[in-house]
């Protein structure tokens, strides 16, 4: 064996062999000593055995001395008290060590127990939020088993958690798929509600008008419903049109119906992005801009729409902006009227596929009188636009706007001859019954078309007696209502015209009454010859014409010839700066037709 194996092997052994040997000494000892004090008259050990015992073989028995009785005796002994405080301190450890077991145990019940309440409490708050949930009428479905779990054959294919559906009813398969909440169930979930596919992301709808001085005026709508990250600021709250508009919701623990509406509204809008983003593509009217995130339309001159899918940073960095653009109230109400007008187009998009849905077959062949999209693939090829109608409100807004600016100034012209004029313009005719029945998606007769557009009239009166009247049609068209013919007017240059000759028809009219009514001693004789007014009499003849300068001020030029004239004639001019505003147009050439009857 090699050396160190029997190292090991002596180091194994050694103790044991130490203790055998300190066995046989013990014994040796008890034995001699047993046979030392009581010895036996014969000793039945062999005398060549003692030696090897260690003692000598007794002496002779004359010599052998008596034993001590009590040489082998037993004792008592009992270990001395500790000291008082020692005692105290070892009672202590004992009692603290008992102490410290029974916390122990004690503190893995305690922690059993609260694991057992705060499931009880977990699951009643579950249920209790899912019943919440429903009496707002929310959707609540049976969520599905996860993929991993096995299944046994004929069992439910359902777990016992529920989902909460809060998309629209039409919307199509991928929105309503991603509609869905799952109610917080676990120690980790920190909100009640989770939303795995929100994207927190809403429509904000811009109008960009250029004013005259070449001004740019942005202003956006008001966006209700934001999350709180971007509401609870202070900036936000004051300032800017993104705060919530809900009272009821606080701001510091949002409800479940909150949270249900906000993310409600996120998908909305992103289904609302999704139409506009088809459907900006084919405006016949105007012309777009479609990238993945905006949407930029030139709706009308000088008027600039915008859609942007925006998320809660940068609602709260447009509203904590220390330069801000220039807004306009009256834009950003137009910007809500759009925005809500798009929840309504859409809601009424999908009632009508719904009834067409569930419509018998062939029923609707009669009411095919609405095909916008026909080369779309998407499911509601079939439903109403809901970006062309506003793009048609928004051209029609821009077309009154400079049609009644074109007939104000005609008025202001005329007023300024001193002849009474008055305009009357309606820019919307219909009520509002009749415009919500223009969204109703009950209404699906051809004589009441869904996309029927929306009119307006105008009238303009002058001199109380002769009335011009106008009506027109979103997006711009606009018919002249003339005595003799309807006449549709495609310009401005075309209406300035319309309006210059039909004032100026009312005006020579009104020349021609006048000069009647002052000749009728003279049997003169007054009538309009294309475009000026001639009255004629024994030894005069005079020629009343009406001309325009700049902003439409009447200048009116009479030609007189008679006997006491030149022989060219004489000309009198009658023109408002020079006049002043106290002198009335028919009043001067009244007194020209009397100083022509004087002969002066």
């Amino acid at each position: 064996m090699p050396y160190d194996d029997l190292v090991k092997m002596r180091q194994q052994i050694m103790p044991d062999l130490m203790v055998a040997l300190g066995e046989m000494q013990q014994a040796r000892d008890l034995i001699a000593l047993l046979l030392a004090s009581h010895p036996a008259p014969a000793s039945s050990i062999p005398n060549d055995i003692l030696p090897q015992l260690g003692h000598r073989p007794p002496p002779p028995p004359q010599q052998e001395q008596a034993a001590t009785p009590d040489l082998l005796t037993s004792t008592i002994v009992t270990k001395p008290p500790s000291i008082v405080s020692v005692q105290a301190f070892n009672a202590q450890l004992a009692l603290g060590s008992k102490d410290e077991a029974l916390r122990k145990a004690s503190k893995l019940f305690k922690d059993a127990s609260e694991d057992m309440e705060r499931s009880r409490v977990k699951e009643e708050k579950y249920f209790l939020d899912g019943l919440k949930i429903r009496r707002e009428n929310w959707g609540m479905v049976p969520a599905p088993l996860p993929l991993w779990m096995t299944q046994a054959k004929g069992s439910e294919r359902t777990a016992k958690d529920l989902l909460v559906c809060f998309g629209l009813e039409e919307s199509p398969p991928t929105f309503r798929r991603q509609a869905i909440a799952n109610m917080g169930s676990y120690e980790s979930d920190a909100e009640p509600l989770i939303f795995p596919h929100r994207q927190r992301t809403r429509l904000r709808v811009s109008l960009t008008t250029t004013t005259s001085s070449g001004a740019r005026v942005q202003s956006y709508n008001t966006i209700t419903h934001v999350p709180l990250a971007a509401a609870n600021s202070p900036t936000v709250q004051k300032d800017s049109p993104t705060a919530p508009q809900d009272p009821s919701t606080p701001n510091d623990s949002p409800t479940l119906n909150s949270l249900l509406q906000q993310a409600q509204h996120e998908i909305v809008d992103r289904e609302m992005f999704s139409v506009l983003v088809r459907e900006a593509g084919h405006l016949p009217t105007a012309a777009a801009l479609v990238r993945e995130k905006f949407i930029v339309i030139e709706a009308a001159q000088d008027v600039s729409l915008r859609f942007d899918m925006v998320d809660n940073e940068t609602l709260l960095a447009s509203a904590l902006a220390t330069a801000p653009i220039a807004t306009s109230p009256l834009d950003a109400g137009k910007c809500d009227l759009i925005y809500s007008a798009l929840q309504a187009l859409l809601l009424r998009q999908h009632a009508i596929n719904k009834k067409r849905r569930l419509a018998p077959p062939g029923t609707l062949d009669a009411h095919a009188f609405l095909n916008p999209l026909a080369h779309s693939t998407y499911p509601l090829a079939h439903a109403p636009p809901i970006l062309q109608p506003i793009i048609d409100v928004l051209q029609y807004a821009v077309f009154c706007d400079r049609v009644k600016q074109e007939m104000t100034t005609m008025a202001s012209g005329v007023v300024g001859a001193g002849i009474a004029c008055t305009l009357r313009f309606d820019t919307v005719g219909e009520v509002g019954r009749e415009l919500v029945r223009m969204l109703d998606s009950r209404v699906l007769d051809p004589s009441q078309a869904l996309n029927r557009p929306v009119g307006g009239e105008a009238v303009l009166v002058v001199d109380g007696r002769h009335s011009i009247r106008f009506t027109f049609h979103s997006p711009s068209t606009l018919v002249a209502h003339l005595a003799q013919a309807e006449i549709s007017i495609v310009t401005i240059p075309q209406l300035t015209q319309l309006l210059a000759d039909e004032v100026d028809k009312c005006l020579l009219l009104r020349v021609c009454q006048i000069g009647e009514e002052a000749c009728a001693s003279v049997s003169g004789t007054w009538f309009v010859d294309l475009d000026r007014c001639v009255g004629r009499w024994d030894g005069c003849i005079l020629t009343v014409k009406l001309s325009y300068q700049d902003g439409h001020a009447i200048d009116c030029t009479v030609y007189r010839l008679d006997s006491r004239s030149p022989k060219e004639g004489r000309t009198d001019v009658f023109s408002k700066a020079e006049k002043g505003a106290h002198t009335s147009l028919l009043a001067w050439i009244e007194s020209i037709i009397q100083a022509a009857l004087q002969g002066s």
